[in-house]
């Protein structure tokens, strides 16, 4: 191997190991993001789910009408 080639190679190494040393603080970011995420989902969701109120005061669950 030439010397070009060695340094080449440390190099690579270095990059690649900075690199790496930032996977852990991106992968927990990523998931702190995830968890918001379903949190929303979970409060759109219970949101879309209510009755609304002329359906509870009747005590009937309200019912999609069809056109056509």
């Amino acid at each position: 191997m030439t010397s070009t080639t060695v340094l080449a190679v440390i190099g690579g190494m270095v990059v690649i190991l900075v690199a790496a040393a930032r996977i852990p603080a991106a992968a927990a970011e990523l998931i702190r993001a995830c968890i918001l995420l379903v949190d929303a989902i979970k409060d759109l969701r219970s949101a879309l789910q209510r009755p609304t109120p002329d359906a509870s005061a009747n005590g009937k669950t309200p019912h999609r009408q069809t056109h056509g």
